[in-house]
């Protein structure tokens, strides 16, 4: 690694780092839970409705796939873009 990836490095890990919120601002709301706990239940039940049998058992299999990457990657960008107060 050269000696300007070190630096070009460093100066990434800073501008994230002046970039979060104060210590004031809460960290973790339960409100940044909620677009993807939302966005994986409207998934499998659009899902479930669009079959003709076995609704109960389409919807909980996408609950748990894809349901569960739904819910990590919203929540993730709900997470950064309130730490980060992206304007």
């Amino acid at each position: 690694m050269t000696y300007l990836d070190k630096n070009m490095k460093k100066d990434i890990i800073k501008i994230l780092k002046n970039q979060l919120q104060d210590n004031k601002d809460p960290r973790f709301t339960y409100w940044l839970f909620m677009p993807g706990m939302l966005l994986s239940v409207l998934w499998s039940c659009w899902k479930a409705v669009n079959v003709t049998d076995n609704n109960l058992n389409v919807f909980i299999e996408n609950m748990i796939w894809p349901g569960v990457l739904i819910f990590f990657i919203t929540t993730l960008i709900a997470i950064l873009g309130w730490q980060l107060d992206i304007d």
